[in-house]
């Protein structure tokens, strides 16, 4: 039996009242583009709110905010540049990279968390 977040969750206000079933229909289903493209204008103006304008959206947040050897290394599997000029590209700001650039380094994480996604082992203290 698998954690459903969904079915086990209580509404914050009333307090240990369940969510309503419609609601659970809906937050089970995938988001149509029209709203998948206003979740993330949203989430962007969101970020530049909370940020006080230093970020124009979360992606820029999120690749300033990942040390400079994983945007290296991010960098160097998206096929970008050379071995010898790693720093300087991975140290540009996100908007500052060309949108194809982008693309790749986009498609990259993508993969990534495919995989390390299921990576336990490897992560273990012990």
């Amino acid at each position: 039996m698998s954690f459903d977040p969904i079915a086990t969750s209580a509404d914050p206000v009333l307090g240990l009242a369940a969510v309503p079933a419609a609601l659970q229909a809906v937050a089970r289903r995938p988001a149509l583009p029209a709203e998948l493209q206003r979740f993330m204008r949203l989430r962007d103006e969101f970020v530049q709110i909370a940020s006080q304008g230093k970020y124009l959206d979360a992606a820029s947040q999120e690749w300033c905010e990942l040390p400079s050897n994983w945007r290296m290394a991010l960098v160097l599997l998206a096929g970008i540049g050379t071995e010898t000029d790693l720093s300087t590209l991975a140290s540009r700001a996100w908007l500052e990279i060309p949108p194809p650039e982008r693309d790749e380094i986009k498609s990259v994480v993508r993969f990534g968390k495919r995989y390390f996604a299921r990576v336990t082992a490897l992560a273990a203290r012990v």
